[in-house]
Formats: structure tokens, sequence, C-alpha cells
């Protein structure tokens, strides 16, 4: 089997295997950034405390784009080992 091929059919494999793990941390990720706004929206409305609101808000913004950061590297680092362009 030529290298390329071979390295190939290896990123399909490694992307098979974390399939599921990389579902699971989407899920959970989406799970705390909606909790973390549901949280400040909660105080801001209910208890009218908009500076706990404001608080939250910081932490839920530097996760989401942390989180959508690293799920890019991810996504060009396989495109370019497939051999396609990345997307920057």
């Amino acid at each position: 089997m030529a290298p390329d091929k071979k390295r190939l059919k290896d990123i399909q494999e490694l992307i098979k295997t974390f399939e599921m793990e990389r579902i699971v941390y989407v899920i959970l990720t989406c799970i705390s950034a909606i909790s973390l706004l549901g949280i400040g929206l909660y105080l801001a409305i209910a208890k009218d405390n908009f500076q706990a609101f404001l608080t939250l808000l910081v932490p839920t913004g530097t996760l989401t784009m942390c989180i959508f950061r690293v799920l890019k590297m991810w996504d060009d680092a396989v495109a370019y080992l497939k051999g396609g362009e990345s997307n920057v």
C-alpha cells in the first residue's frame, strides 16, 4: 500500500475511533454553554442581578470561542492530512 493511502486509511480509522467521543464532547459543551447562559438570564431577569449575568457572559463566550477554534483546527488538520486545503 502506498504511504499516502496508508496515511489516509490511518486517519479515517482514527476519526472512526474517536467519533462517539467527539460527539459526546460537543453535546456536553453545548449543554454547558446553554446552562451558563440560562443561569445568567435567570439571575438577570428573575433576581434582577444584571452584574451576575454580565459576569457569566465572559466565560460563556470564551468557552464557546475556544471550543469552536479547537474544532476548526482539528478539521483543518484532518483536511490537510487528507491532501485537501485548510479553510483558514
